[in-house]
């Protein structure tokens, strides 16, 4: 059973309701913004460089195709950058790409078991291609025995504490990011058409990383 989900959990509670003071530790950032971009453009590069089992090895990132996708991915990463607060001469860069194409369901490859991207910081996730009921992306919680202990069904009121896990819909435009340490998985594909998704990992960059002072 899926737990209850929770778009806004920031304003799930008031601590002082609760007579206490509380502090959400360790909370894991997901972001998501829509872009505008040519999709038919890079649903041509996709059906180009997808493999034998529909997904590409990586990218070249200055190939043409990518350069207005890969302008915007690199934006966010500034704009995570911030949110994580990195020291001066350190920012988060793509570091590596490539597409999926996901069949529906009458096709065997499709299936996307629960992992996760070790060694990356950040992983993006852009939708040139997403029907409705084309398969949603799942996120795991990094204590992956938490279900064990607390039973989704025993969730009353979805808030930043109980969660443990956090579907994601797909949308055509839609760029999301996640850790590259969060467990996720994707569902099969119901649509009448394929999934097309371009994934990047992205890694901390920068002189901060080799300075001895730090």
């Amino acid at each position: 059973m899926q737990s209850k989900m929770l778009k806004k959990p920031w304003d799930s509670i008031d601590p002082n309701e609760v007579g206490m003071e509380t502090t959400p530790l360790f909370t894991t950032p997901f972001s998501q913004e829509n872009l505008t971009i040519n999709n038919n453009s890079l649903m041509k590069y996709a059906y180009k460089k997808a493999g034998p089992n529909n997904q590409s090895s990586h990218l070249n990132l200055h190939d043409k195709e990518l350069a207005d996708l890969l302008e915007a991915v690199n934006l966010h990463c500034k704009k995570l950058t911030m949110l994580w607060g990195l020291v001066e001469d350190c920012e988060i860069k793509v570091n590596q790409a490539w597409l999926n194409v996901t069949r529906p369901l009458e096709h065997p490859q499709n299936i996307n078991e629960t992992h996760m991207h070790p060694r990356h910081f950040t992983a993006c996730v852009y939708y040139v291609q997403a029907d409705t009921n084309c398969g949603d992306l799942v996120l795991f919680p990094p204590a992956q025995t938490t279900e064990y202990a607390l039973p989704p069904k025993l969730v009353g009121m979805g808030n930043e504490f109980n969660g443990t896990r956090y579907t994601v819909t797909p949308k055509e435009g839609m760029l999301i990011s996640f850790p590259g340490w969060i467990n996720h998985q994707v569902k099969d594909n119901f649509s009448n058409n394929d999934r097309i998704s371009i994934a990047f990992n992205c890694d901390l960059s920068g002189s901060a990383l080799d300075n001895p002072t730090l």
